[in-house]
């Protein structure tokens, strides 16, 4: 999906590969941790560690165009061994992209990247099941390389997608039991010819503009999200001086286009009382020391020190802990990027049940409220594409988000004895309808 050929000798009406937004090589800024991180520019550099193999796109299956720590360790281990400068930062015509270039120009050579449009489809199309499956963009996955460079699209002579419905899959395992491609020749009768769209008549740029249809785009926002009133004396608290405005800071640096997760992240850092410890679990911000050292082991902080305990993580360390435990948590259906695509308080719900209930009775818990709302999925403990799919089914309707939000506080209310502001915390997220 990463990169699509463009036939030297055929007019297939496919856009200009030439352009600055699909040359991998062409930077509009700079990438890494508190770099820039245009989608555009993470995407190219997703892909381009990924052919070094310093970057496991594999596991992803595309690109998503979301920067992390997991992106940046692949860029510091890419400059190590390549004996740069070691910063985590790759700019536009920089040492980095120019050592990159060198590599991998000719590997590369006639293929483009994909847009973030790309980038969304084919994960729509990986989260859609039964009769809402959409079509899978045409990618060659690391099961379906065949020569061809990690992520791209084969030529559209060459094979031909099929429909996401016949791919099956499951928490449990996420490579499908089916092959995602049949050879071109088997479908030629089926497949469309693909021919240059023909000049269209002239019209008055008024008329064009008219039929033009109208698009809704998300406006991203760089303010701080403010405190809630209900907190305001918790974070008075020696302990949390400073700390909800470093927490803002950290959002805005590490996701400066990610509104839902920023909310989400916000919403649940108040609950956890910022930077004031646990007394029972030890655990600060929701911060586990056996969560903390366990993604520390696996590689999930690159950049944070090996002897932090969760009370020294300052605000930003802390973004950069619960956006990491949540990536982690959600890595099989797209990351905690795909709860961009949730509504904002059902994207809350997702992640204060996994962050606060853990990642295997978070995903139960999930899943029984999808069971309950009548959704027909595997209660197996794992946030999968298949949990997540049933989601994102239910999110489009308001009145099956509301019961699912309903059910979700009732599961988690019932799953154990609670306390009174575990069960005030729970409650907050059901549906203000009251449904």
């Amino acid at each position: 999906m990463s990169l699509l050929p463009l036939p030297d000798d055929q007019d297939t009406g496919l856009p200009d590969f030439s352009l600055p937004d699909l040359d991998p090589f062409s930077l509009s800024g700079s990438v890494g941790r508190f770099g820039d991180n245009d989608r555009n520019d993470v995407i190219k550099a997703q892909v381009l560690f990924g052919n070094t193999g310093d970057y496991d796109l594999a596991a992803l299956g595309a690109p998503t165009g979301w920067p992390g720590g997991e992106l940046d360790q692949a860029m510091q281990r890419f400059q190590k061994d390549r004996g740069l400068t070691v910063d985590g930062i790759m700019l536009p015509g920089g040492e980095t992209l120019q050592a990159l270039q060198g590599e991998l120009g000719n590997r590369l050579k006639g293929y483009a990247v994909p847009t973030p449009d790309v980038v969304d489809r084919f994960y729509d199309g990986r989260n859609s099941f039964g009769a809402e499956a959409k079509p899978l963009p045409a990618i060659v996955t690391a099961e379906q390389r065949d020569g061809h460079p990690l992520g791209v699209m084969r030529p559209a002579q060459q094979m031909v997608p099929q429909a996401a419905s016949q791919v099956v899959m499951s928490d449990a395992d996420d490579t499908p039991s089916a092959p995602l491609w049949r050879a071109g020749a088997q479908l030629a009768q089926a497949a469309p010819t693909v021919r240059a769209p023909s000049a269209p008549a002239t019209k008055p740029a008024a008329s064009v503009a008219a039929e033009l249809p109208v698009v809704k785009t998300r406006v991203f926002s760089d303010k701080a999200i403010p405190l809630p009133a209900s907190k305001t004396s918790t974070f008075d608290q020696p302990e949390n001086k400073g700390a909800w405005d470093g927490f803002q800071a950290g959002l805005a640096r590490q996701l400066p286009n990610s509104p839902v997760l920023r909310q989400a992240y916000s919403d649940i850092y108040a609950v956890e009382g910022g930077k004031l410890p646990d007394p029972n679990t030890g655990a600060v911000g929701g911060i586990m020391p056996g969560t903390l050292q366990d993604m520390r082991k696996r590689g999930k902080l690159p950049d944070l020190p090996a002897d932090l305990k969760p009370a020294d993580l300052n605000p930003a360390q802390q973004v950069e802990v619960m956006h990491a435990y949540v990536n982690d948590v959600m890595h099989t259906s797209g990351g905690a990027a795909a709860l961009e695509r949730l509504d904002p308080a059902l994207a809350l719900a997702v992640a204060d049940t996994l962050y606060a209930d853990g990642r295997s009775k978070g995903a139960e818990f999930l899943q029984k409220a999808v069971q309950k709302t009548g959704g027909q999925i595997e209660q197996d403990g794992k946030m999968g594409p298949q949990t997540f799919a049933a989601i994102v089914a239910m999110n489009g309707d308001p009145q099956a988000r509301d019961r699912l939000l309903s059910a979700l506080a009732e599961v988690r209310i019932g799953a154990k004895e609670r306390l009174p502001g575990e069960i005030t915390r729970i409650n907050r997220l059901r549906p203000r309808s009251g449904n």
